[in-house]
């Protein structure tokens, strides 16, 4: 459903039909109807639902909406903890827990906010969310991350790896340069990697770049040729090759469709 990515938003998940597995900093945690996944800001993670019909409310905001420029209680004991990472939300919050209640509440009625977009609808979207924090903080759903907690050094390598190729993808990026941003050595690289991603490093940086070409092709006017070069493909004809194996497409096919 969702493959395996990160984001700074704090993601809330919540499923009403069907059976979901979430991966969170590589670690799956199966969900049912009516259960509630709570995806901390810069958490690995990926979505999956098992065949049939599924359906899920997902809400994603900015921790820093929450902050305030006074330091009152709310910005010292709430805010400030949760943007600095000395506390997170629990992974999982399910019918009967005592957040459980006012988290559904919170998440429906901004589902209803956001549909309507009334007068207003922002601000008391806005106040909404700070009442479901203070509704997880008094439940027990906001809590100290351990000290010392850090994402394993796999999640943390590819994560490196991946912002790496998605800043400089149109440069030449070599699999050494790769490994150098991982911290590592190349065999070490291909290994973690394909553990986490299923394909090597160069499979899914020459992906990542094909998307970007997809992109272009779709909202421009350049050549196939100003689009190759400008993708990191420093071969129109490997570019070619490369399209059509992951699209069925020549470039010029995939733009006149």
């Amino acid at each position: 459903l969702a493959p395996r990515h990160w984001h700074e938003e704090v993601e809330i998940l919540y499923f009403t039909q069907g059976r979901f597995t979430v991966e969170l900093d590589l670690q799956e945690t199966a969900f049912a109807p009516g259960e509630i996944c709570l995806v901390n800001a810069g958490t690995l993670h990926r979505v999956q639902s098992e065949p049939g019909a599924s359906e899920h409310l997902a809400l994603l905001f900015d921790p820093r909406i929450l902050a305030f420029s006074y330091a009152d209680e709310v910005q010292q004991r709430l805010v400030a903890p949760l943007l600095a990472g000395q506390t997170g939300l629990c992974s999982k919050v399910v019918p009967g827990d005592p957040a459980y209640l006012p988290l559904r509440g919170a998440l429906l009625a901004l589902q209803q906010l956001y549909a309507a977009q009334g007068p207003g609808w922002y601000i008391r979207a806005k106040l909404q969310l700070l009442e479901l924090m203070a509704a997880l903080g008094e439940a027990g759903a906001l809590r100290p991350t351990p000290q010392g907690r850090l994402p394993g050094e796999a999640v943390a390598r590819y994560k490196a790896v991946v912002s790496c190729i998605r800043a400089r993808y149109m440069e030449k990026l070599t699999l050494a340069q790769l490994a150098r941003a991982a911290g590592c050595s190349p065999e070490y690289l291909c290994r973690f990697f394909r553990k986490i991603s299923g394909s090597t490093p160069v499979e899914y940086l020459v992906a990542f770049r094909i998307e970007q070409a997809k992109a272009l092709l779709r909202a421009t006017g350049d050549s196939v040729l100003e689009i190759s070069l400008a993708c990191g493909f420093d071969s129109p004809s490997y570019f070619n090759r490369q399209f059509k194996r992951r699209t069925g497409q020549t470039p010029n096919a995939y733009r006149r469709q």
